[in-house]
Parts: structure tokens; C-alpha cells; sequence
């Protein structure tokens, strides 16, 4: 839950070096690797009635976490960014009185992280488990963690948010207790960005998780791509395909919004501070996102139907491939991040992969699979929907808007604005 109040991310590197993008790939080739093993796991009737069958969820949801961290502290190095492991310093009076309003700064956060949950139960029922399985285990490790980070934090890091937070509840630090209010409003902030996102993306990396193993067994059951039923067969790969892409995304998407601590060097520098950023950004999902849901996705999802394939068979697969390449450049967008990825968050700015072509390439190609899936499902039906043309043009309308408030919001940072000289368009490569 730890944020941090410089603006700039490590100002004496280099843009680009806070992010090395081996993170992702290594936790994409974990998530790829225990995709498969569960498939086969499934298949197998001796490994499906196992323990650690009925685990794997879980214990493959640590396992790219562990690939991850292990990657960025043995590799990068990343826990001396923040830590100095030879200081040794001896805990006086103050530095445990620190770490108690640490501790009274967490635990408000977590109470309000779990209102908010409750709330989140009505979307997402089977999610509060997780919660209530998590907060132990973070209670449990944030007094190490804060002792850590007294004994051993280096003395040229600036004081974390918790810390600011806790003299704020009790009234210290009154000489400057205007800079810390503007670094506590962040923490809260940054509170609000966990407490909507971590359900929806757990929730949806459980649900995907599902969809692969069901989807890719049967797919995987009508091979080979012989026969008179090709249609179908093609269908079931290509949903396949897209649950995998999606799996990759939502989990690591999941490990960013659940790791931030100083000791991988994952805090959030900045979070969102305009309504108007939170609110082209929350419109996207569940349950702001309604009149998309109700007018386009069920037109605009990736769900290809065999019809498609029949009536069209050359074009079919020509836009099969063509949303699958688009959905792994999305995917791809995520996997760069490694354990640095959220939404509404500066968390040290990405230059690699798709993000040295457009600022924006998750957004952009998110959107153009969303038409082609769309032109498909017209081309079945022979009619124009008008009413879902409009939502689908809102909603792109919507992550435009979501593009131009996430610069306001990074142009904060001096490595932002040295990444927009360097990458001049938004959206299009040599277009917008």
C-alpha cells in the first residue's frame, strides 16, 4: 500500500532504466508454462485428483510472482534502490515510534481497502475469500517489513506515505504538515486504485484461468484441423488463443496492483489527482461501464461464432489472426510493466516494447480488436447496429480521453516528458 512523493522516478538515471522488461517476459513464460501443465493436469486422470490440481490456481499465481521478484532483485538489483543492507542501524525510541504510525496508517488503509471490498462483493462475490486469506498474512509481515525498512532503508530515501499518513492521525509533524496532507491524499488515493482493482483483476484471473482450461481442452480434443467440421474447430482455438492472451494480462496485471513495496522498488510515485482522470478511467469497467456491456461487448467480444467461419472462411481467419495479433500487443502493453503495472498510477515511466512505437499501444489495439470482432458479428448478421456503432464509438471516445488525462497526469514527471519527445505519437504510429 506504499506510494512514494517524488516526482521523479530515480532522477539520476536514465528514461527507460527503472523497468527492465525481462521482468514480464520471465513471468509470461511462467503463466505460459503452468497454462499448459494445467491443461494437461485436466486431461490426466491420475494428476487432476491430486492437491496440488485443486491448488494450481494458487500455486501458480505465487509461482509467477516468485519468478518475478526473483528476476528483479537478483538480475536489477531493485531492493538497493531503496535499502542498504550493510547500515545496520540500531532502532532507537523514534524509529519504533515510526513504525507504529506505519502500522495505525496501514491498518486505517486496510479498513478502508476492505469497505471498499465489501462494496466490490456485489460484483464480485467469490472475492472477499481472497481478502479475508490476505489480511493475516499482511499483518502478519508488514512489522518485519517496517522494521526492514528502519534498520535498513537508505538514508537518502524520502520519507514513505504510511509514515506521513500516521503523524497526520496523530497530529505530529505540524511545521509541515501541509506537504504531508498533499502526500497523504496520494496514499488515500492510491487506496481507492487498489480497493476497485484488485478485486476485479483477481476475480477476472480466476475467471480466465477457467475459461483457458475449459476452451483449450476442448480444442485441443477436435484436432486435427481435418474433417467437415473445421468451423467449429477453428472457433474453439481461437477462443482458446484469447483466453490465454487475456490470462497473461489479468495476472500480471493482478501481481502489480498486489505487490508495492519499497523493497522491489514498486511503490506509486503519483496517483491520478483529477476527477476527471478517474473518471474516463473507472467508466471502462464494471459496473461504470454499462452502456458498453449492454450495447456493444456482447456484439464486440471475442466470442467468433462458427457462423462466421462457414459463411466467410478466408475473411474468418484472416480477422481471427488479425485480433489475436492485436490482443497480444495489448497483453504485451501489460507484460512490459513486470510488477510496476496500475491503472491510475505513475509507478516509473515504460519505454520498451510496444511503448517505443505509441504512448499508448494497449488502448489502440484493444480498440481496433473490439471493431474487427464487431465487423465479424455484422457480417453474420447483415445488419447494422446503430445503437452499438455509438457505444463503440464512445468508448473510444472514452480511452482517448483516457490517454490525453493519463499525460496530464505523467507530464509531472521529467522522465514523461523527455519519453513524449522521444515518441511523438499517441496512438497510431506516423498518424496520431
Amino acid at each position: 500500500m506504499e506510494t512514494s512523493p517524488t516526482l521523479t522516478r530515480n532522477p539520476h538515471w536514465r528514461l527507460g532504466e527503472t523497468q527492465n522488461p525481462l521482468t514480464g517476459y520471465a513471468g509470461l513464460a511462467c503463466i505460459v508454462v503452468l497454462a499448459f501443465s494445467a491443461v494437461y493436469m485436466k486431461n490426466n486422470d491420475e494428476l487432476n485428483r491430486t492437491l496440488i490440481f485443486d491448488l494450481r490456481k494458487i500455486i501458480g499465481f505465487f509461482s509467477v510472482f516468485l519468478v518475478m521478484a526473483f528476476t528483479e532483485i537478483v538480475f536489477f538489483k531493485v531492493h538497493r534502490r531503496n535499502f542498504e543492507f550493510s547500515l545496520k542501524r540500531e532502532l532507537d525510541a523514534a524509529a519504533k515510534m515510526r513504525i507504529f504510525f506505519r502500522m495505525v496508517a496501514l491498518i486505517v488503509c486496510l479498513t478502508g481497502t476492505g469497505a471498499i471490498f465489501v462494496v466490490a462483493t456485489n460484483w464480485f462475490p467469490q472475492f472477499i475469500i481472497f481478502f479475508y486469506v490476505a489480511l493475516p498474512l499482511i499483518l502478519l509481515l508488514a512489522p518485519v517489513y517496517f522494521y526492514l525498512l528502519e534498520r535498513y532503508g537508505r538514508p537518502d530515501a524520502v520519507d514513505d506515505e504510511l509514515l506521513n499518513f500516521g503523524r497526520i492521525l496523530f497530529g505530529k509533524g505540524e511545521a509541515d504538515r501541509q506537504s504531508r496532507k498533499e502526500h497523504s491524499l496520494n496514499l488515500l488515493r492510491g487506496v481507492g486504485v487498489k480497493g476497485f482493482f484488485i478485486p476485479f483483476m483477481v476475480v477476472s484471473c480466476i475467471t480466465f484461468w477457467n475459461y483457458w482450461e475449459m476452451h483449450a481442452t476442448v480444442a485441443l480434443a477436435n484436432l486435427p484441423f481435418t474433417g467437415g467440421d473445421q468451423a467449429h474447430t477453428w472457433s474453439l482455438f481461437f477462443k482458446a488463443f484469447i483466453d490465454l492472451i487475456i490470462l497473461i494480462d489479468v495476472t500480471i496485471a493482478s501481481l502489480g496492483y498486489l505487490t508495492s513495496c519499497r523493497l522491489l522498488d514498486t511503490q506509486f510515485t503519483s496517483v491520478e489527482p483529477t476527477v476527471s482522470g478517474w473518471v474516463v478511467a473507472l467508466i471502462c469497467y464494471p459496473p461504470f461501464n454499462i452502456l458498453f456491456e449492454a450495447y456493444a461487448w456482447k456484439f464486440a467480444s471475442y466470442e467468433l461464432t462458427e457462423a462466421i467461419y462457414v459463411s466467410h472462411p478466408a475473411l474468418s481467419v484472416f480477422m481471427a489472426c488479425a485480433i489475436v495479433i492485436l490482443m497480444s500487443i495489448y497483453c504485451w502493453s501489460t507484460v512490459v510493466f513486470g510488477l510496476r503495472f496500475s491503472n491510475l498510477t505513475n509507478r516509473g515511466i515504460i519505454v520498451s516494447g510496444p511503448y517505443r512505437a505509441v504512448r499508448h499501444p494497449a488502448y489502440a489495439s484493444k480498440n481496433l480488436s473490439w471493431w474487427l470482432a464487431f465487423i465479424c458479428y455484422m457480417l453474420v448478421e447483415q445488419q447494422i447496429l446503430w445503437i452499438s456503432v455509438l457505444a463503440l464509438l464512445l468508448i473510444n471516445v472514452t480511452y482517448l480521453l483516457r490517454g490525453i488525462t493519463e499525460e496530464r497526469h505523467l507530464m509531472r514527471e521529467s522522465h514523461y516528458k523527455e519519453y513524449c519527445e522521444r515518441v511523438r505519437f499517441r496512438f497510431i504510429p506516423g498518424v496520431y
